[in-house]
């Protein structure tokens, strides 16, 4: 049985039920019927997506308490289950918040590559702007690899600039950019 969460509240209910001695009951609407979830005996969580809220009931504070309140019924549910996870909801959480794991990595001594995480990419004025959002010398570097590759295909003694062309405009293009780029970037650490 497939659940997508998009359809609470609005087009799947639930019901949580518990009874003086009787066991937990989970029961959520499932094409027409209604399926106990307490029978479960294993759980998928994969691609999740967002509650469907009504749209009726507005943006902010009113919208805001029925997703809580729906996320608080759906994930509680969900926890209750006494059942396997291929992939817990919670390890999946973590494994989405990469600074969280780089931060681990990082403190426990493993060697990461320089790593970035900014939303600076597209402001007016930030550091990737370049020129009016163009970075010539990237445009540059593709140049240089695309003509010395191209030379084989004029000058017949180096054809086989031409035939590795792939190869070969990226091996140049490469070089040209870390050495443009590296130019930059000292210019910006002032090292």
């Amino acid at each position: 049985m497939q659940v997508d969460l998009a359809d609470f509240p609005m087009q799947r209910t639930l019901e949580l039920n518990w009874t003086e001695g009787e066991p937990s009951s989970f029961l959520i609407d499932h094409k027409g019927a209604r399926v106990e979830l307490a029978a479960v005996q294993a759980v998928w969580w994969r691609r999740v997506t967002n509650f469907g809220i009504d749209p009726s009931i507005g943006h902010g504070e009113r919208s805001a308490f029925a997703h809580s309140e729906t996320c608080q019924a759906v994930y509680g549910m969900l926890d209750s289950l006494n059942c396997a996870w291929v992939n817990p909801r919670e390890s999946d959480a973590t494994a989405q918040h990469k600074p969280f794991q780089w931060t681990v990595a990082h403190r426990i001594g493993l060697r990461l590559p320089r790593t970035l995480v900014t939303n600076d990419l597209y402001l007016r004025g930030g550091q990737y702007e370049y020129a009016n959002g163009f970075n010539w010398r990237a445009i540059a570097a593709l140049a240089v690899g695309s003509a010395v590759a191209l030379m084989g295909l004029v000058i017949p003694s180096v054809r086989f600039l031409y035939d590795y062309s792939w190869f070969v405009g990226f091996a140049v293009a490469f070089v040209v950019y870390w050495g443009l780029m590296g130019s930059k970037q000292q210019l910006a650490t002032g090292n």
